[in-house]
């Protein structure tokens, strides 16, 4: 990252709006920053957790770039091997992208940003709901290997997004960054 442009003046203000800008839909916060390993690299902050089936690491880069990643959770959980529960995953995207829109409007006065949100390791995975009480149609399974989504936009867009998802109700990876150009700091 050597030439990146420095959007956030300090690691402090880059830990803050990292912090200001955690969503927590499902009870727990995205993304998670574990007290207890969390620190400064050369160009930001970092954190990485590791707790029973929840595994996930993130960046903070004083250039604006924020990398997450974290294993897919049924991996983890008795029972759950080589499935995927769609509506988790579901709620992870809306995560990535509710995260995205408040840490991008809280580093950035204007200009156009990047969400890029992936996950790897689909194909086989049967589709399973996460209770019973949500039913699918028959055994379906993934056939492709890895889904990614990739938009670009004005940070206006993403902030009118933001706007409209509420703060708090309650092996996938996101990337958000600042576009290159056009951008007032």
């Amino acid at each position: 990252m050597g030439a990146a442009e420095r959007v956030v003046a300090t690691r402090a203000d880059l830990a803050k709006a990292r912090d200001d800008a955690q969503v927590a839909l499902r009870g727990w916060y995205f993304p998670h920053v574990d007290r207890e390993r969390v620190g400064n690299f050369a160009e930001g902050i970092q954190s990485a957790t590791t707790w029973e089936v929840h595994h996930e690491a993130h960046r903070a880069f004083v250039s604006g770039l924020f990398l997450w990643r974290g294993l897919v959770r049924e991996d983890f959980e008795s029972g759950f091997a080589k499935t995927l529960m769609y509506e988790s995953t579901i709620w992870s995207f809306v995560e990535i992208c509710l995260f995205a829109s408040r840490f991008l409007s809280a580093i950035l006065e204007s200009g156009n940003v990047v969400v890029d949100a992936a996950i790897h390791g689909l194909a086989g995975r049967r589709l399973v709901a996460s209770r019973p009480s949500v039913s699918l149609w028959g055994d379906r399974f993934t056939e492709e290997e890895d889904f990614r989504q990739q938009v670009a936009m004005p940070l206006g867009e993403l902030r009118v997004a933001h706007l409209l998802l509420p703060r708090s109700s309650g092996g996938e990876n996101g990337r958000v960054s600042p576009a290159h150009g056009g951008m007032k700091r």
